[in-house]
């Protein structure tokens, strides 16, 4: 009875550990590549769309390529090396790839048009530097909200004719102010810009900014000493005519904040990636670009500009 005993639970044992086996073999595997670091809030909006997209359609894996901190191309380059080492030894069955630096050093020089599909996302304004899309690639880029930020300012600051762009100087960020410059110049508006690399050259811009008709308040993500206490007593002491940015973590610093939304980038790629690994060519899906934008008012800071709300922002006006 004894030795039937033990058969039946080698028996067990052995299923149990065959069924595992076949589990991780058919479970897909997804790699992450971020152009960023693990903490930068944008990212982490992304991940979190992501993971409540993918579910437990394949096992994550995650690469930082921590290019907003560490801005030199050779850091890029080097990242991408090692990112490509990360995809050999790992083997993901789709790369997810995030912001345009992953793009830049890794996709392109790397991927393009290779046996492993790519989803990208977070590519600010046009895919054009980069070539999408390719047989083996699809993704969303990222369009600012051009239009309500220009609604708006047209309501509240009619006779705005100048602004300046006040943010760190990061590839990001020049190349969205480059499409930034051309859509403000179509509304004969001028809007030139201010690249920073420290918090006293930041305070140095925004000094310079307020003698203008509006600050637009760019992402000092890349700033290694950016100090938001700080920064939040010179706008308080020195305030703007009108100021708005486009990023949530920066409403405190702007009259008017409209963003995009994180989420959607990472909710979409998860959703394409699902549909890859049931067959579908990433050819197949069309490039779209973000649709979503929240909008909110600092209310503290509207009153020291004397400014008058139109009446469809009137119910956002709760910071």
């Amino acid at each position: 009875m004894k030795l039937t005993a033990i058969k039946i639970s080698a028996a067990w044992v052995l299923l149990f550990i065959s069924q595992m086996v076949i589990a991780s073999v058919d479970t897909p595997k997804c790699l992450y590549v971020s152009s960023y670091h693990e903490d930068y809030a944008w990212d982490q909006g992304i991940r979190n769309g992501l993971a409540k997209s993918i579910g437990d359609a394949c096992e994550m894996s995650y690469f930082y390529m921590d290019t907003k901190r560490n801005k030199e191309a050779n850091h890029g380059h080097l990242m991408a090396n090692k990112a490509m080492a990360k995809i050999r030894a790992y083997e993901p069955d789709v790369i997810i790839a995030a912001d345009d630096n992953a793009s830049k050093y890794l996709v392109k020089p790397y991927l393009k048009d290779a046996s492993i599909p790519v989803v990208f996302c977070g590519i600010n304004h046009s895919v054009e530097p980069y070539g999408y899309p390719y047989r083996n690639a699809t993704g969303m880029v990222e369009i600012p909200p051009h239009r309500p930020i220009l609604s708006a300012m047209k309501e509240i600051r009619p006779e705005a004719k100048h602004g300046v762009y006040v943010t760190a100087d990061v590839y990001s960020q020049r190349k969205s102010f480059k499409a930034l410059k051309a859509y403000f110049a179509e509304r004969d508006i001028e809007l030139t810009a201010r690249f920073v690399s420290s918090m006293d050259e930041w305070q140095e811009a925004w000094l310079e900014a307020i003698q203008t008709d509006f600050v637009f308040v760019g992402n000092p993500a890349g700033i290694s000493d950016w100090n938001a206490k700080k920064n939040l007593v010179l706008i308080h002491d020195n305030p703007a005519p009108y100021s708005f940015t486009m990023w949530e973590w920066l409403s405190p610093h702007a009259m008017l904040t409209i963003t995009k939304k994180p989420e959607e980038q990472g909710e979409w790629a998860g959703q394409v990636t699902k549909q890859i690994l049931t067959g579908v060519r990433p050819y197949d899906i069309p490039v779209v670009s973000n649709r979503q934008w929240d909008l909110s008012v600092n209310k503290k800071l509207i009153s020291t500009a004397n400014i008058k709300l139109p009446w469809w922002l009137h119910s956002r006006a709760g910071n």
